[in-house]
């Protein structure tokens, strides 16, 4: 039976993982490839290791998952090197998902089967990462249209419902796919990285795929770290801003029915406020002013996170499985906060707060 335990990799046993794969990929018994990084800067307080990175000294890298509740190989190159004096800010974005990623995994209880699997048939893996297929297309985004594209679209009203935040990793993945298949290429962003960098995406070689970070490479990344867990991307699916331009016709009584109709929708909303109060099925936020909340769960919650929107964790807070809670953040600086709480059936809670 599968086991939700996290448990962190070392080092060495990584090196090993780097090795085995770089033998597989080139055919033959390689020089021991060499540690170059491992992302614990991008981490919350930099408290823990998230991945490790390896170069081949015949070219390539490496990156190799520091929990096995995450998948084993991020991402790869056969061709280039990577150096960590020189990241850029498209790279940087993408790892630190990855990171915060496998952050929230380990606090997870839900069992990740298929990391799991991967972890307990290494070999079969690696062998199914490098022999599986690849295809690249054009561009259809220059990085700068890329940039004004997806900036663009952050600020539309319904920017939402083209972030990773509404999928799956696996959906966000598929979604992406589809979109590549169409289009031959997707820009996508990362919204809460300093600068909001953009990249284009432009290949794929199944659930890893070739993104122009700061510049083209031989690289292959997977957008997500972990089955469960996405960390903010946006992504032009579906070309939004030509929905965007379609004029509907006008109708007759069209503002009366709209009236009609938004007197309505406030009655439901009432009433949805009402029954919330009752029996919420998303958590309530009253905030008592100066940094203090109540907050009501669906759920007796055990554990509640408080991270800023650079992603550094400000507060911790524990329960003894109780759906009502208290936050107390009057310490931390005016702003926005996000919460990530969880109880011990494995259901998680993310919301914001203004401080």
């Amino acid at each position: 039976m599968l086991q939700a335990t996290a448990e962190s990799v070392s080092r060495r046993d990584a090196q090993s993982i780097a090795s085995e794969f770089f033998n597989e990929a080139f055919g033959q018994v390689m020089a021991q490839p060499k540690f170059v990084y491992n992302g614990k800067r991008l981490a919350m307080d930099r408290l823990f290791t998230p991945f490790y990175v390896f170069n081949n000294p015949a070219g390539g890298f490496v990156i190799v998952a520091a929990d096995n509740k995450a998948m084993p190989i991020l991402g790869y190159s056969l061709i280039d090197s990577f150096n960590p004096d020189a990241i850029g800010p498209g790279l940087r974005a993408l790892l630190a998902g990855y990171a915060r990623e496998i952050e929230y995994i380990r606090l997870d209880d839900r069992v990740p089967e298929e990391a799991i699997a991967a972890w307990r048939d290494l070999p079969g893996y690696i062998s199914q990462v490098l022999k599986t297929p690849a295809a690249l297309s054009d561009f259809r985004y220059s990085p700068q249209a890329s940039r004004n594209e997806v900036h663009a679209l952050s600020e539309s009203y319904d920017a939402g419902a083209y972030s990773s935040e509404i999928y799956t990793p696996s959906q966000w993945q598929e979604a992406i796919g589809e979109e590549l298949d169409g289009s031959g290429s997707v820009a996508i962003g990362f919204p809460t990285a300093k600068d909001f960098p953009t990249a284009v995406v432009y290949g794929r070689k199944g659930p890893y795929f070739r993104i122009d970070l700061d510049g083209r490479n031989n690289a292959y990344y997977r957008l997500n770290a972990t089955e469960f867990i996405s960390a903010p991307q946006l992504a032009m699916l579906g070309n939004p801003r030509e929905e965007e331009a379609v004029m509907e016709e006008e109708t007759p009584f069209a503002f009366h029915d709209a009236f009609i109709a938004e007197q309505a929708e406030q009655k439901r909303a009432r009433q949805r406020r009402l029954d919330e109060t009752l029996v919420p099925s998303e958590p309530v936020v009253r905030s008592i002013g100066a940094g203090h909340f109540d907050i009501l769960f669906p759920t007796g919650i055990n554990l509640a996170q408080v991270y800023s929107l650079s992603g550094a964790r400000i507060k911790a807070f524990t329960y003894p499985d109780v759906p009502d809670v208290h936050l107390d953040i009057s310490v931390a600086p005016a702003g926005f906060y996000f919460v990530l709480a969880s109880d011990r059936e494995g259901n998680s809670y993310g919301l914001k707060l203004v401080r």
